[in-house]
């Protein structure tokens, strides 16, 4: 499921916010995820408050480069 999300290939909304805990907060915090809907599904949709929060502020703050 990650590859996908990743990859920005097809995936449903349900598997997304069906998966765990951990998965949903390493998918936001560890850049996983780069799909803007998918994002967008977990800042709405998300299971914690922290994932929410998370993937918020992935959304407000595009990918920072490396220094």
């Amino acid at each position: 499921m990650a590859n996908s999300k990743k990859l920005n290939e097809s995936w449903a909304a349900e598997d997304l916010t069906a998966a765990s805990d951990w998965f949903q907060r390493t998918a936001t915090t560890a850049r996983i995820i780069t799909s803007s809907n998918a994002l967008s599904l977990l800042a709405e949709r998300g299971r914690t408050r922290r994932v929410r929060n998370a993937a918020s502020r992935r959304m407000e703050r595009p990918e920072q480069p490396p220094n």
